[in-house]
């Protein structure tokens, strides 16, 4: 009777190995992604709770008159939402309507603005933030805002001068940031006055990673008010945005811009190569399996660009990675790929690179070599 030949059936357990590997990549993959964005929304929805205490505090201070509120520093009992507390602190000033900047105060009986500014400060689990709003009401129950050369108002008409606004403009409107969270360039804010004096500075309010702060806005010639703010004087970690606000001396509704911050394009750990030790096959110094090349990166978009340079005999090669999300990137090494012509290790350089701004980083990375 004829012998019955056979064949082993199944997978090898290399290929298992390899298998299991590249889903770990990708469950890997997916479960960074999940826990930023759900940080991402744990953020956007305390900012949100914050910039509405603040918003709700001066909405009530509008509804009083200038005159009617006490003049000093107040803080509100804590707030308690979603296991974050918020705390609210309040100022009120009584600035003369000609110098604003520095809150002089306005003589007895003499035209005033009440200028109310609002901190809402929490704690989470990325740091210390702060929302700061403003605003300035003008008591016009204690004198006329009647023009002069050197009063608030340009028209010497006795009834007043009314005074209207442009929106804040500012330049460049987006922004990318260093390690340090400060954007890479100066940002230089304006905007467009009538009615107003040219010698009346125009505060400039900005709520940042480091709180609130401001700066006087000068008039540049004709209706133009204008002022650039130091890359130092402003942080945002992570993406996001930092509203400003010009205060107008006599409108209500503060012209105000916001700079979209796009975070420092970077690796998130170490890129890998699977599987490791690369096996070379005898005598070739090919590689007898194909393998992973894999990074995850923050600050990219999918259009972006991850490469990898390794050294392939005596030269070296490059390999594109690819993603769907702009975070996670892979490309395959096919098997019988020439690796580096001698020693038991192959050094990988990952460099990324941004379009928008040719931000890039670079990762170098030994393997084993079997």
């Amino acid at each position: 009777m004829p012998q019955r030949l056979t064949s082993d059936e199944g997978m090898s357990l290399v290929e298992v190995v390899v298998a299991m590997a590249i889903v770990t990549v990708g469950l890997l993959g997916m479960l960074t992604e999940i826990v930023a964005y759900f940080h991402q929304q744990s953020g956007q929805r305390a900012h949100a709770v914050a910039l509405r205490l603040a918003t709700t505090t001066l909405e009530d201070a509008r509804r009083l008159t200038p005159s009617s509120l006490a003049v000093g520093t107040f803080a509100a009992p804590p707030v308690i939402k979603d296991h974050v507390t918020y705390t609210t602190t309040t100022t009120v000033q009584m600035c003369s309507p000609t110098n604003q900047a520095t809150c002089t105060t306005p003589a007895t009986g003499a035209p005033s603005v009440a200028r109310v500014s609002v901190s809402v400060g929490w704690t989470d689990s990325h740091g210390v933030h702060h929302v700061a709003l403003s605003t300035a009401n003008a008591d016009t129950a204690t004198g006329t805002l009647a023009g002069s050369s050197s009063g608030l108002l340009s028209n010497s008409s006795a009834s007043g001068t009314s005074v209207s606004a442009s929106a804040l403009g500012l330049s460049p409107s987006s922004v990318s940031i260093d390690s340090n969270g400060n954007p890479l360039s100066d940002i230089t804010a304006s905007v467009s006055i009538t009615g107003l004096s040219t010698s009346v500075t125009v505060p400039l309010t900005w709520s940042d990673d480091n709180g609130a702060h401001q700066v006087s806005m000068s008039n540049v010639g004709g209706t133009t008010w204008s002022v650039t703010v130091a890359k130092s004087s402003i942080k945002h970690a992570g993406a996001g945005s930092v509203s400003f606000a010009a205060v107008v001396p006599g409108i209500q509704v503060f012209p105000s811009a916001t700079l979209t911050v796009t975070p420092q394009a970077a690796f998130v750990g170490t890129c890998s190569v699977t599987a490791s030790p690369i096996v070379l096959t005898p005598l070739t110094r090919k590689t007898s399996l194909p393998e992973v090349f894999s990074c995850t990166t923050t600050g990219l978009s999918a259009t972006d660009s991850v490469r990898a340079v390794y050294a392939t005999g005596s030269t070296t090669a490059t390999l594109t990675l690819a993603s769907s999300n702009g975070s996670t990137w892979s490309a395959t090494l096919p098997a019988a790929t020439s690796m580096v012509s001698s020693g038991s290790t192959e050094n990988v350089t990952f460099t990324l690179t941004r379009a928008s701004d040719s931000s890039t980083a670079n990762q170098s990375l030994s393997v084993a070599l079997a």
